[in-house]
């Protein structure tokens, strides 16, 4: 993307960028990694509405396209791997941050993949184990009153009107065998857990404290059963989009989906300008458009793919191996729609059974062939720390 950059001022600041130079600017990166990017997204999601809602973002925040082509690509592969759309619902965002090396005071802007509370719901909910998630913030004129110990409570009625100014925030989870907990922490330490001072002052107004109240959110959370993609979403929160692409720790990205080491040099051109776009939702108001694959445009497959990085396990599963651990999944009551979400469950180290491979997956399928209902609840209340209900 430096290649982009455009000019600076004399005061050397960078020059406000244009919304149209910014989105196509991205858009080039994106054209550029757009086998990486598809190869790493859920089979639920849709490559081109992903790729038009990265594009809404950059829109909105021009200057993301000055930020370090390997900052934004880092935090677009990790959004797409864990399955969160970039500015809706409150389940991601893309945020350019101004860094600066202290030693040769070199300034640049690098990308920020921000996992919003909805994205934490989002990715606890898909748990087998899930049934509920709450957060809330304590002003200083509701009732409020809480108890841990063997006969923990929380009391919270708000009251209406003034509420007065936040004394503490408090979040709780429930799992489907009906264990239940909650955590309450005060304004100073949520603040100190963000890294932020109480009085801190922001650009965007958040009257309901959603900051403050995803952060006691993923702390509470640190002790309910969860999925890989809810752990590594609350390890890379907030992380730099440089760091997420340097370490490439998802498999969902490195199984068999191999990322350019330099996007620029690949001429994609499979996301084409699509302008009839929601900005809100970001749908795509002509779906005949929304399937395209690298099969349908053979001449912007590069000649020569990349090396394979080194200890990537391809993915060599059989379809018909997938099919019939789905069945035996579905024989105990599981929907078919959520089998990936029992993994965990069954202690397999992966997200989905399609990135499995073959000799893992008829391992996994003689487990499931003895399984029942009574057995995978078993596992599931073993899962959750409790009995099943």
């Amino acid at each position: 993307m430096s290649q982009n950059m455009p000019a600076r001022r004399a005061n050397n600041t960078p020059a406000r960028p244009n919304p149209a130079a910014a989105e196509q600017t991205v858009k080039d990166l994106v054209r550029g990694s757009w086998d990486a990017i598809t190869g790493s997204l859920p089979e639920t999601m849709d490559g081109k509405r992903f790729a038009r809602l990265v594009f809404n973002a950059v829109r909105k925040t021009p200057r993301l396209a000055q930020a370090s082509a390997n900052s934004m690509l880092g935090s677009v592969l990790t959004a797409s791997a864990l399955g969160l759309e970039i500015g809706l619902n409150n389940e991601a965002h893309l945020v350019p941050y101004q860094r600066k090396d202290k030693n040769s005071g070199r300034e640049w802007i690098e990308a920020q993949l921000i996992v919003g509370y909805g994205g934490i719901v989002k990715l606890f909910q898909q748990h087998p184990m899930a049934r509920g998630v709450n957060t809330q913030w304590v002003g200083a004129n509701d009732h409020f009153e809480y108890e841990y110990g063997t006969s923990s409570r929380l009391e919270h009625r708000p009251r209406l009107g003034d509420r007065g100014k936040p004394i503490a925030f408090w979040a709780s989870y429930e799992l489907a065998n009906g264990v239940r907990d909650f955590l309450v922490l005060d304004v100073a330490t949520v603040a100190r857990l963000r890294g932020k001072g109480e009085n801190e002052k922001r650009d965007i107004e958040d009257p309901e404290h959603w900051m403050e109240r995803k952060t006691v959110l993923k702390q509470v959370l640190k002790l309910a059963p969860k999925s890989t993609s809810l752990q590594w979403a609350m390890a890379v929160d907030e992380k730099p989009g440089g760091e997420l692409q340097a370490e490439r720790t998802h498999a969902a990205i490195s199984a068999g989906d191999v990322l350019p080491e330099d996007p620029a040099v690949v001429d994609g051109g499979l996301v084409e300008d699509i302008e009839d776009v929601d900005l809100e939702t970001g749908e795509i108001v002509d779906p005949s458009r929304v399937n395209l694959t690298p099969q349908d445009h053979p001449e912007t497959v590069p000649e020569e793919a990349p090396a394979a990085p080194r200890n990537v396990t391809p993915k060599v599963v059989k379809a018909a191996t997938v099919r019939a651990i789905v069945r035996e999944l579905e024989r105990c009551g599981v929907d078919p729609k959520t089998a990936d979400a029992y993994l965990p469950v069954l202690g397999v180290p992966a997200d989905r059974i399609a990135d499995l491979s073959q000799e893992d997956a008829e391992d996994l399928l003689k487990a499931c062939t003895s399984l029942d209902r009574d057995k995978l609840a078993g596992l599931m209340a073993d899962a959750a720390g409790g009995e099943p209900r």
